[in-house]
């Protein structure tokens, strides 16, 4: 929605540009892994058209599989074990090559994330006295620490997922519409319809809940925390 875009342009706006370079090339290479998935998915129609080839060639001999008019390599009984191994190495090597790419994301968020808390702190508590008592302590609590992991952590990390994910959705498709187009456009616009649903029917009412619960939930903090500060003087008072 909107305001998701308008907080995803906020946190990077809050950024220097080397940290948007590095959060851009984070995420541009975490989406090229996806062509490791798309060669492995391919590897393994190709492995499973050849058995199939192989099963049926006694009774109907067929040519060998083709794609977009290049022949493709012949898998039989003699090397289909180096190209299921190769397949899993493959995914292997992307798996690993995920997780160090998602860990370096997160340390580097993280390290935003801190910057961006002691930026608020200081802004808060290095000014005018009368600034920092315009908001409570239950506030100025809720913006450092889970204010700027809202801003932060859970966006930047989901909008790299997304983008990821995505990419990796497209390139299948892509894919499939070589196979058969139709019948990728009809799962294209299958899932396009059910995405719209979940964000205008579902979507529009958790970010409201969501805004609420989060409002309620600090002025629920403040008015607890004044309570027993109140009970605590009243303690003391009577002893």
């Amino acid at each position: 929605s909107r305001q998701v875009l308008k907080s995803l342009s906020d946190s990077l706006s809050f950024m220097s540009s080397k940290e948007r370079l590095t959060w851009v090339s984070i995420t541009i290479f975490r989406s090229l892994l996806v062509a490791l998935d798309v060669v492995g998915l391919m590897v393994i129609g190709l492995i499973s058209s050849s058995i199939a080839n192989t099963v049926a060639v006694s009774e109907n001999p067929k040519p060998n599989p083709s794609f977009l008019g290049l022949q493709l390599p012949v898998i039989d009984i003699n090397n289909i074990f180096w190209w299921i191994s190769g397949v899993l190495a493959l995914f292997i090597m992307k798996g690993i090559l995920s997780i160090l790419l998602t860990r370096t994301s997160a340390f580097f968020v993280a390290r935003v994330e801190a910057r961006a808390a002691f930026v608020i702190a200081e802004a808060s508590f290095g000014g005018d006295l009368s600034r920092a008592r315009s908001n409570s302590r239950e506030e100025m609590m809720f913006v450092i620490q889970t204010g700027t992991n809202a801003a932060f952590n859970t966006i930047l990390n989901s909008t790299s997922t997304i983008l990821t994910e995505a990419s990796l959705f497209l390139a299948i498709c892509l894919g499939f519409f070589f196979v058969d187009p139709s019948a990728t456009i009809a799962a294209i616009l299958y899932f396009a319809s059910i995405a719209l649903v979940i964000q205008y029917f579902v979507g529009a009412r958790m970010e409201k809940a969501a805004e609420v619960v989060t409002l309620n939930s600090v002025v629920a903090t403040t008015a607890i925390s004044d309570l027993l500060s109140v009970f605590r003087e009243l303690t003391a008072v009577s002893y």
